[in-house]
């Protein structure tokens, strides 16, 4: 992932980053074969599937009309929106566009628990 994060990073910067990460986010969350079966699935498969769609447009500022048959251009849509998301987080957090691509990995998952006491 990093490597082809450099490799855009030197091609078309920080949007070429960001079309990484966020390509790689999308096909994680809705890989295409198995949320095209979960759509002409049964309920509540279907219904579920439209709504995590549903929820990540409105994370994103998109409108995603999602229908069956159409999870090709639904992610296409969602790797813009979240793509020039992350490009303006990342113009703000790293110097340079490969420092940004550097700094990525989306195969590896950091999960920070907290706990309060009184």
């Amino acid at each position: 992932m990093t490597a082809r994060a450099l490799v855009a990073a030197r091609s078309s910067g920080y949007d070429g980053v960001a079309t990484v990460v966020a390509r790689a986010v999308v096909a994680g969350i809705f890989p295409p074969e198995r949320t095209e079966l979960a759509l002409r699935g049964d309920y509540p498969a279907d219904v579920l599937t439209a709504a995590r769609y549903g929820r990540a447009g409105n994370a994103t500022g998109t409108s995603l009309p999602i229908q069956r048959g159409n999870v090709t251009e639904l992610n296409r849509r969602l790797t813009v929106a979240l793509a020039d998301t992350l490009e303006a987080d990342m113009r703000t957090r790293f110097r340079s566009p490969t420092a940004a691509a550097r700094a990525t990995e989306t195969h590896r998952v950091r999960v920070t628990v907290r706990t309060w006491s009184p």
